[in-house]
């Protein structure tokens, strides 16, 4: 079992728009869980406590250069939303 959390993040690398990081649970979620506005890792931790583990858990940071709110992305969340896409693609379809 694997799980992608995807979320907008300031530019971080510049050869490469993508950030790619494994999680590490926590042994409990944090007092601050609250859903939407809650880090994946707590509820990977409230997946372990629930279910007696969790999946092995990445976060994809996605390049944007404006972090407010609207209905279109911005040019460079659009190119890193299309390479999102295609790295999932192809890490899903040869796991299959």
């Amino acid at each position: 079992e694997r799980v992608f959390f995807i979320d907008a993040s300031l530019p971080q690398n510049p050869h490469s728009p993508l950030v790619l990081t494994r999680l590490q649970i926590l042994p409990t979620p944090s007092a601050a869980f609250t859903g939407h506005h809650s880090h994946p890792l707590d509820l990977l931790a409230l997946a372990q406590q629930l279910y007696g583990h969790a999946p092995l858990a990445y976060t994809l940071l996605l390049p944007t250069w404006a972090m407010g709110y609207g209905e279109a992305l911005s040019p460079i969340a659009e190119r890193g939303m299309g390479q999102a896409l295609r790295w999932l693609q192809e890490r899903l379809l040869a796991a299959a």
